[in-house]
């Protein structure tokens, strides 16, 4: 095969390499434009994830203040509760002492 010309080079790489690196070029363009898609698809569904993820924090709070106060509500009627037993066992342990010492000397 005999040696290639320069015209028949620069035919060559007109024919061959310019088309192969506009080819080129383009495929890598598209690949990073769906790269590109791929990250921002990814990162909506990370800020969709973080904002349910807050919400549910949120609410799990909330529910846990809810639950606290009524606790401390119910703790407080306890309290309430036990004082006035106390104060009903003294009075009938208190009445029916008395009541027996009147039954025993009649």
């Amino acid at each position: 095969m005999p040696p290639l010309t320069t015209p028949q080079l620069e035919s060559l790489h007109r024919l061959l390499i310019d088309p192969l690196r506009d080819a080129v070029r383009t495929e890598m363009q598209a690949g990073h434009d769906r790269l590109t898609a791929a990250i921002e698809k990814v990162a909506d569904r990370l800020s969709t994830h973080t904002a349910a993820a807050r919400d549910s924090d949120r609410a799990r709070d909330a529910r846990t203040d809810q639950i606290e106060k009524r606790l401390a509500l119910l703790e407080r009627f306890r309290t309430k509760v036990l004082a006035v037993c106390a104060v009903l066992s003294f009075l009938v342990t208190l009445a029916w002492s008395i009541l027996h010492d009147y039954l025993t000397r009649h």
